[in-house]
């Protein structure tokens, strides 16, 4: 299938204008009228009272890594212009450039930075208050709660991306882009587990993968069915669905090395001292068995992955 023209990109982008929209984010509007994940992430994300600028208070530009402290402080997401420089090419050169001769347009992520914001509205006062982990690891365990929650929200915000223009818009304001198998892998999930355990097997995955585990072995993997799915004859067809394990299994691929320079990095910049692996080393399953704070967290962001009705 052709690729759209630049012209008719940035048409959809003009006719998608939403209230709730940046105008000059390129696609932020058009997902937001047709990404109900997207959608809800943004309506969260004012009525918490954050907002946007386009202004880069926080070195985002040149560190991303260590903006997230001032962006929370300042209740502020910073985003590029990205629709100003494809208008004046599209005015010099009319129809002459096709939507994948933009791809290295500078994207947005603020999917991915909303969702950090909305979670810390949860975590922030959240006392991990448990014999099971050191000081150090319940710090570091609140920041990898975050990240796995924005992780995920970014994950199986693909879901409604069904046509070419969803897709390239989505490109461009996400860091996670999957692969057609692996959308076909999570829709058959959906189908199996529905909106809320999918969204809660995503995220328990993408916590065994920020605390930099290896895929869990077949055994500890029934366990955590057996914790997020109360059905027996829904979790065992999850247990029998190669679907079901490869979307757990997703949260896995991204390289090892950099999930350990990223993470390393951003616990020490929080002031989070001690060996990287020690401080990581927590027993998620023994955690969801003995407290509640991971199944609160996800009853609390449940409606967040719900389609409301039209």
């Amino acid at each position: 299938m052709l690729a759209p023209k630049l012209q008719q990109f940035l048409k959809l982008h003009d006719e998608s204008e939403a209230s709730h929209g940046i105008k000059n984010s390129l696609g932020d509007s058009f997902l937001y009228r047709h990404n109900y994940i997207f959608k809800n992430i943004r309506d969260c994300f004012f009525k918490l009272g954050f907002t946007f600028t386009d202004k880069d208070f926080c070195h985002y530009t040149v560190m991303p890594y260590a903006s997230l402290k001032s962006i929370l402080k300042e209740k502020k997401v910073p985003y590029f212009d990205n629709v100003t420089v494809l208008k004046e090419i599209e005015q010099q050169y009319p129809r002459k450039f096709n939507c994948h001769d933009i791809v290295k347009v500078k994207p947005n992520y603020i999917l991915h930075e909303s969702s950090h914001c909305i979670v810390e509205s949860f975590l922030k006062d959240l006392q991990l208050s448990t014999n099971q982990l050191s000081t150090e690891s319940q710090k570091a365990f609140k920041l990898v709660m975050a990240e796995a929650f924005a992780n995920t929200v970014e994950s199986l915000a693909n879901l409604p991306n069904d046509t070419v223009e969803k897709r390239l818009f989505f490109e461009l304001n996400s860091y996670a882009i999957h692969t057609k198998k692996v959308n076909q892998n999570i829709q058959q999930t959906y189908d199996l587990l529905g909106p809320t355990l999918i969204f809660h097997l995503v995220y328990v995955s993408y916590l065994f993968s920020n605390c930099l585990f290896p895929e869990p072995n077949t055994k500890v993997y029934q366990t955590i069915l057996e914790l997020l799915i109360p059905d027996v004859s829904v979790r065992k067809k999850a247990f029998d669905s190669q679907a079901v394990r490869k979307t757990f299994n997703h949260a896995f691929e991204l390289s090892q090395d950099f999930r350990i320079q990223t993470t390393s990095f951003y616990l020490a910049y929080s002031g989070i001292n001690g060996d990287l692996f020690k401080v990581l080393q927590v027993d998620i399953v023994e955690l969801m068995k003995k407290t509640l704070f991971i199944q609160n967290l996800l009853k609390y962001f449940d409606f967040l992955f719900i389609q409301k009705n039209q």
